[in-house]
């Protein structure tokens, strides 16, 4: 695409980020950093939250922004990926940047390379930080994309991090253990600040790193605790306990470590328990164990890691008396470990609809079909040609008090949320 100063159109700027910017590799943060002194925001002058880790990030990222603007506070978040709109990404005043103001800041930020080129995240990371600082934000939430260390979002000195547990995914990029992966995500940690890690079991290269910059660290089951019970749950860490809370529409173990940031926030960021309350009951997450009750009800989730899908088994075992059959309709990416995000689900699902997701990197139909009935030997596999076939079918076959459950990546949900829709479902 010919070289312009900005262009006028949404989609024009999609064109010269996927044209130009998409293949331009990440990693380093040196050019970003150069880049973001051009444009007032290195080092970053607002507050911000890092939600680091392989799973819950997003739910983290969306609770933190709930009780930080329902105090009153004015708060950027900064996310990815997008399940509909691009616009999803980046949100002020708890609303999706208008692609006005995106076109606006992109522009700024292209005049500010100079003719140079940077990688895609980083660039919109750049334009991100930029709309929060003109904004005025209180406070930003920041999730990572991918990593830690070599993450965009780590040109920014947090006051306080997130890691929300460490899974296997991404595993050529980051690495095949967990300590390998643990390495990578601790490089958000900052010399004296705080962070909460919301898993019982710290690989010893993140224990390594907090003890080495001296990180006041949080961790689940051993500074705060969480109990559930049938109707509520509670949460307490050394000297606040909040009881009876509502149950959110999120995992409690991603509520409960936002709840642990809060709290050491509280001498700067003052949260009554009523805002965590309203909060909890007001934040929702598209995508993220969303359960749309009726005869026959859809469960969606974007878990598409072997972690993810076992805490998607979880609930669905929570769940599984309420219904006389389950069924699920599965699209992965080929490039995830297929065998073991189907795993946790196949003790737990009658019925299995397959089917490749538009996505070009989607595994086929035949080969879930294959992992399902002859690696994991499933009961009753189907394949189906299209994501939209998967769903009719799977309805069809339903009775009264089935759930149709939906998983397998972010673009398997963004592509079914419009049949949904369509059909009056959501």
């Amino acid at each position: 695409m010919a070289e312009h100063t900005s262009f006028t159109k949404l989609s024009q700027w999609f064109d010269w980020l996927d044209n130009d910017l998409a293949m331009i590799p990440g990693g380093c943060l040196t050019k970003t950093k150069e880049i973001a002194v051009r444009l007032d925001l290195f080092p970053y002058p607002i507050p911000s939250i890092i939600v680091a880790g392989t799973n819950g990030k997003g739910s983290c990222t969306r609770l933190l922004e709930t009780i930080y603007s329902v105090a009153g506070y004015k708060v950027g978040a900064y996310s990815s990926p997008h399940l509909m709109l691009f616009n999803e990404r980046i949100r002020y005043l708890q609303q999706d940047v208008s692609d006005d103001e995106l076109c606006a800041t992109f522009s700024i930020v292209k005049n500010a390379l100079r003719g140079e080129l940077i990688n895609y995240f980083s660039f919109v990371t750049l334009a991100a930080l930029y709309i929060f600082n003109k904004q005025q934000c209180d406070i930003v939430i920041l999730e990572v994309g991918l990593g830690g260390q070599h993450d965009p979002v780590n040109i920014v000195d947090a006051m306080l991090t997130i890691i929300t547990n460490i899974s296997l995914d991404h595993t050529d990029i980051l690495g095949d253990t967990r300590e390998a992966i643990a390495r990578e995500k601790s490089g958000v940690l900052r010399k004296n600040q705080l962070c909460v890690f919301a898993e019982e079991d710290m690989p010893l290269s993140l224990v390594e790193a907090i003890k080495d910059n001296a990180v006041i660290a949080q961790q689940f089951n051993r500074d705060y605790f969480y109990h559930e019970d049938q109707h509520y749950w509670s949460w307490q860490c050394s000297d606040i306990t909040y009881k009876k809370l509502t149950k959110p529409k999120l995992l409690l173990n991603n509520a409960a470590s936002v709840l642990a940031a809060v709290t050491a926030l509280q001498s700067r960021y003052p949260i009554a328990e009523k805002i965590i309350q309203q909060s909890l009951q007001e934040t929702f997450l598209p995508g993220r164990i969303q359960l749309i009750p009726g005869k026959t009800s859809y469960l969606l989730d974007v878990a598409h890691n072997a972690a993810a899908a076992q805490q998607l088994a979880n609930y669905i075992q929570s769940v599984a008396k309420r219904y006389r059959k389950i069924i699920a309709i599965a699209a992965i990416l080929a490039d995830k470990d297929c065998k073991n995000t189907l795993m946790p689900l196949v003790s737990c699902v009658d019925n299995w609809y397959v089917a490749a997701n538009h996505h070009s990197r989607s595994a086929t139909a035949e080969s879930l079909y294959d992992v399902l009935k002859n690696n994991l030997k499933a009961d009753t596999v189907n394949m189906a040609t299209c994501l939209d076939e998967a769903l009719q079918d799977a309805e069809a076959e339903g009775l009264d008090s089935t759930l149709i459950v939906i998983f397998g990546s972010f673009y398997t949900i963004s592509e079914i949320l419009p049949f949904l829709k369509k059909s009056s479902i959501l």
